[in-house]
């Protein structure tokens, strides 16, 4: 049973990262790492899921997560940001699998994946601005790379952009209820290289 004392620095610290944007809770974590205020290393894996799964716009921060996900001065314990239900779906994983991500434009960097399509296209047509178009890309990432599986309805893997392969992108053209998107045109109208698995 977590202790009475753990759980209230948690509300502490949690409390002071929700203080901040949505987009600067990732920094905002980061300033009280450097700080040296967070010394307990299961306070630490633990603030940086909450964080990470409070933030927005993650691209913003991809350099930080990288500093938070692979610390230099602590150890790599990322199996505390999970509980015992998602280690178990981590370790049922194959070797290798597909997760797509979605993107409204042709970066593939980030750290978030699903193996879950739809929510992909979601994440694609939501994210759309301007001209920008909802794309949906394809890799394949090793078990023995991914960071953390958090096991909300989005089917989340952490992965380290780097250890990712990519293997295609393509066009969303379904919708979404709050996200029309009438221009939308198909992967092999734009030229573009559909690689995707058929579902």
């Amino acid at each position: 049973m977590p202790d009475l004392l753990d759980l209230i620095e948690f509300d502490i610290w949690h409390l002071y990262i929700t203080k901040h944007s949505r987009t600067n809770r990732i920094p905002a974590f980061l300033r009280l790492v450097r700080e040296g205020l967070i010394r307990n290393d299961s306070l630490y894996w633990k603030l940086i899921r909450a964080s990470y799964e409070d933030s927005e716009q993650l691209y913003r921060s991809l350099k930080d997560l990288g500093h938070l996900l692979y610390p230099d001065n602590r150890p790599l314990h990322h199996d505390l940001m999970m509980i015992p239900e998602e280690k178990e779906h981590l370790d049922s994983m194959p070797d290798e699998f597909f997760v797509f991500r979605g993107v409204s434009a042709r970066s593939h960097y980030g750290w978030s994946w699903t193996t879950d399509r739809d929510v992909a296209e979601w994440y694609a047509c939501r994210s759309v601005k301007g001209k920008r178009k909802p794309t949906l890309l394809l890799g394949k990432v090793r078990k023995a790379h991914v960071i953390a599986y958090l096991g909300s309805a989005e089917s989340e893997f952490i992965v380290a952009p780097a250890h990712v392969t990519m293997l295609g992108y393509e066009r969303v053209t379904k919708t979404f209820d709050g996200f029309p998107h009438p221009s939308i045109i198909t992967g092999e109208e734009d030229g573009l290289h559909n690689l995707l698995p058929p579902t």
